[in-house]
């Protein structure tokens, strides 16, 4: 299978549709077509915190990467958005719970945006030594016996 050198809106909805999996299933979507996108406003959501409008001048591999893993963002905060609504429910006298289905797509988002942080400009890790001048941990000699 051929790496996607591109995207369109729908073909993007299909990959957030496979990187949902069986809970494509449980929130009972269909893979997107021409004609039924149930991911469609998470696919324009995609866009926007891409920061284009128009998919078709999203090219290269590192693009793309980048693409994919916003993709992901927001395939899986549709699902715990939905999820949320009916992760525990009566109907018919039965009872169903969902919660495990429910509490695994939420890490699978905090591991989406764990993944984007190297996208968002605001986001970034500075290292740097600090110095306490009364550290109530450091042990302080009165003379060079008591070392």
């Amino acid at each position: 299978m051929a790496f996607p050198t591109g995207y369109t809106e729908l073909t993007l909805g299909q990959f957030m549709f496979k990187t949902l999996g069986d809970v494509a299933t449980v929130l009972e979507i269909s893979e997107p077509t021409e004609d039924a996108n149930a991911l469609e406003e998470a696919v324009y959501e995609t866009l926007l915190n891409y920061g284009t409008n128009d998919i078709s001048t999203i090219s290269g591999l590192s693009n793309i990467k980048k693409l994919r893993v916003l993709a992901k963002v927001q395939a899986w905060q549709f699902a715990v958005d939905n999820l949320a609504a009916q992760h525990k429910f009566s109907a018919d006298g039965a009872s169903f719970e969902l919660q495990q289905v429910y509490d695994q797509a939420k890490k699978n988002l905090e591991s989406a945006r764990a993944d984007a942080y190297a996208y968002d400009p605001a986001y970034r890790v500075t290292i740097g030594k600090v110095r306490h001048e009364r550290d109530p941990y450091q042990v302080e000699y009165d003379t060079e016996d008591d070392v």
